[in-house]
C-alpha cells in the first residue's frame, strides 16, 4: 500500500463526498474550511464541473489537515481509496460521543474511555520499540494537536454547538495525558 501525499492524488466527486462523509462535514462546513465557495462544491461533487486547479488545491489541503489519508495501492487490503489518521478517527469518535443525548459527565467519561483505548493501542503499536512511553505521549500530542485543530476550526467557522463546547474539557484531559 502507498500512502500518496495529497498533490499527487486526482480528488473526484466521489472521493470528496466520501472524505466529508468521514469527517461528518457538511458542504458548507467543507467550503468554509477550504476557503471556497458552496457552489464550487455543490457542483463539484455533482459532477457538473472541475474546480480551478487552485480550489482543488484547497480542498486537498482542507482534508488532509484534517487527517484524510488517500490511498493507492495492489494490496489487496487496500485500494484506491480514502480513510482517517487513527487521531482523526479519535476526533471523530469524540465528536460523535459529543453528540449524544447524555449529561456532560457521561459524554466525558465515554470520551476519556475512547482516549484511554487510543492509549493502549498505540502502546501496542508500539510494544519491542525502543522506547515505548515516547512513542505513546508522541501519539497523544499528536491527538491532542487534532483536537486543538479541530476547536480552531470550529472557532474560526464560528460554529457555537455542542461538540464545540464538548472539546474543551476534553483537551484539558489530553493536556493532563502529554
Amino acid at each position: 500500500m502507498s500512502l500518496l501525499p495529497s498533490s499527487t492524488v486526482t480528488l473526484g466527486p466521489a472521493v470528496s463526498r466520501g472524505a466529508r462523509a468521514l469527517l461528518g462535514w457538511t458542504i458548507e462546513e467543507f467550503a468554509a474550511t477550504a476557503g471556497i465557495g458552496v457552489s464550487t462544491v455543490i457542483s463539484f461533487e455533482a459532477g457538473q464541473r472541475k474546480p480551478m486547479r487552485a480550489n482543488l488545491e484547497a480542498m486537498m489541503r482542507a482534508f488532509s489537515t484534517a487527517g484524510v489519508i488517500f490511498t493507492e495501492g495492489a494490496d489487496m487490503n487496500v485500494g484506491k481509496g480514502i480513510k482517517l489518521t487513527k487521531s482523526a478517527e479519535v476526533l471523530r469518535d469524540i465528536l460523535t460521543i459529543a453528540s449524544l443525548k447524555r449529561p456532560e459527565g457521561e459524554r466525558l467519561a465515554e470520551a476519556k474511555k475512547r482516549i484511554s483505548r487510543y492509549q493502549g493501542e498505540a502502546k501496542s503499536f508500539y510494544e519491542g520499540s525502543e522506547d515505548v512511553p515516547f512513542h505513546v505521549r508522541s501519539a497523544l500530542g499528536t491527538l491532542r494537536d487534532t483536537v486543538a485543530g479541530e476547536i480552531a476550526r470550529r472557532g474560526q467557522l464560528q460554529l457555537d454547538d455542542q461538540a464545540a463546547h464538548f472539546l474543551e474539557p476534553v483537551l484539558d484531559t489530553l493536556d493532563d495525558l502529554t
